[in-house]
């Protein structure tokens, strides 16, 4: 993926929503890059980890001193809406996120049970796309589908308790 993808990303989202390009988002952001960087083994979703909140706050307090959880949690909104990270299962109360790794794919499937993320790319979906945008005459920058369910092997839990 190229180097300021999510940058970008966010750079497009804040001026379609016609708010400033503000240093702080850009600072969490990068946070997130680098907190999934330094955690990408382990217990924490292999090689694209969870990250919650707090997480980031932490990291952010720790470098710059000078950032709100109000302020993690409204860009995180924003990066919601562009895409950049979607909402995993929330553990004890707390939500948990993680970033979205492929823009080559139009979409994810999120199990709202054990969190999983699973990108879906299927030629029919593709051309479906292609089909309404050429229909509508409408030229497509990005898009992103995330569709929320059970997996298979949270179903088969599910049975057998």
């Amino acid at each position: 993926m190229q180097k300021n993808y999510y940058r970008n990303r966010l750079k497009n989202h804040i001026r379609r929503c016609s708010l400033n390009n503000s240093f702080e988002r850009f600072e969490i952001l990068h946070a997130i890059e680098s907190f999934c960087q330094i955690n990408s083994s382990g217990d924490r979703g292999g090689m694209n980890p969870e990250f919650s909140a707090d997480d980031i706050f932490k990291l952010l307090k720790e470098k710059l001193g000078i950032f709100t959880k109000s302020t993690v949690y409204r860009a995180f909104s924003l990066m919601l809406e562009a895409g950049i990270i979607v909402e995993t299962n929330s553990k004890r109360g707390r939500k948990f996120y993680k970033l979205i790794q492929c823009d080559e794919c139009p979409g994810h499937l999120h199990c709202i049970k054990c969190g999983e993320v699973t990108a879906i790319s299927e030629p029919l979906l593709d051309n479906l796309i292609s089909e309404i945008c050429g229909r509508k005459n409408f030229e497509k920058t990005s898009m992103h589908i995330c569709i929320k369910g059970i997996c298979e092997e949270c179903r088969e839990k599910e049975k057998t308790e």
